[in-house]
């Protein structure tokens, strides 16, 4: 395989994995366990708010104008699900408390909500920054699908990170090796390390 086609077939893996094909553009729906972190991961590939302002910085050379408003827009609006959607939303229920917002408008921030986000044109470059952020990762860690599965799940630092527990680091090993099973089926055959390189 040539290396554009290895991370086509890597992008798809990860597409697959991180939303449904037939309706990427919402926030996640993996709600946190009880005292966890909750997430405003969003689109094909569940970038969330705080992976889009590195976008906005590490690919400023690549983005196009159209990407920028899409990612500036969908950060905003990352930033009103935080406040308005998940463990907060009860905040904003009461019919006569000063705060209060309709169920349509909670919905849409919560988990599985649209952020507002409708416009094809916007989801489009949303789309398009989100593959070009993941093939970064890719050619980061060396076009090796499962440090770049790895990576793009639980940071760049998740296997040392002091943040990180050990569960969360299970997981994220748990994605990378999966990521790994996919490219394995997919290019058929063989046999792999952990990370999916070709031992025969």
């Amino acid at each position: 395989m040539s290396s554009q086609t290895d991370f086509e077939t890597f992008h798809d893996i990860i597409r697959k994995k991180e939303s449904d094909p037939e309706n990427p553009f919402v926030r996640t729906g993996v709600r946190p366990e009880p005292g966890g972190r909750g997430s405003t991961a969003y689109g094909p590939l569940q970038t969330t708010r705080g992976r889009v302002g590195t976008m906005l910085t590490q690919l400023s050379d690549v983005l196009t104008k159209e990407e920028v408003s899409a990612l500036t827009l969908l950060r905003s609006k990352q930033k009103l699900a935080s406040k308005y959607g998940g463990s907060d939303r009860y905040k904003y229920e009461d019919p006569k408390g000063p705060d209060f917002k309709s169920k349509e408008f909670l919905d849409m921030y919560d988990y599985g909500g649209s952020l507002g986000i409708t416009d094809t044109g916007v989801q489009s470059a949303i789309a398009s920054a989100q593959k070009k952020e993941l093939l970064r990762h890719f050619e980061k860690h060396g076009e090796d699908v499962g440090k770049a599965a790895a990576a793009w799940h639980g940071g760049d630092s998740w296997e040392t990170s002091k943040k990180s527990p050990n569960a969360a680091k299970a997981v994220t090993m748990e994605y990378a090796v999966d990521a790994v099973k996919r490219k394995k089926k997919m290019s058929g055959g063989g046999i792999v390390d952990t990370y999916g390189r070709r031992l025969i």
